[in-house]
């Protein structure tokens, strides 16, 4: 079973990723993400690597990585840091599977955050503002 690669990415792009997630993207057919995460990668693309921007269309991500799998085409979606924290991730494993998508983190923000601050953070209280109901303050 072809499986689609969710990879973590940030502003450092290449730099930051591991061996394996650039080798994946180095692969794929087709990566799916921001414009900004598409050209933090683009030093990893084949020139024939199919780009789409995912600005904006978040909602129909899963639909164009079931296609794409069910096509036989290797998929990669860009995600930021860490795609399970509060990312795209959880999303498409809710609407293809676990088993079709592997995770491939990088740090996410707030361990770059905290590391950068000097700050430990084992008691932060965490909430995300990407969604309309971002919980309690």
């Amino acid at each position: 079973m072809t499986l689609c690669q969710v990879i973590g990415v940030h502003d450092d792009g290449a730099a930051g990723l591991t061996a394996p997630a650039r080798e994946f993207l180095h692969a794929a057919d087709l990566v799916i993400g921001a414009p900004h995460q598409l050209r933090a990668v683009a030093s990893l693309l084949p020139e024939q690597t199919e780009r789409r921007d995912a600005n904006g269309r978040v909602t129909i991500v899963a639909a164009w990585v079931e296609e794409a799998l069910g096509a036989g085409r290797r998929v990669v979606v860009l995600a930021t840091g860490d795609p399970l924290y509060f990312g795209i991730a959880a999303g498409l494993i809710a609407a293809l599977g676990h088993e079709r998508i592997q995770v491939v983190p990088t740090l996410s923000s707030v361990q770059l955050a905290a590391a950068r601050l000097g700050l430990p953070w084992q008691d932060a209280k965490l909430v995300s503002v990407h969604a309309a109901d971002a919980g309690e303050w």
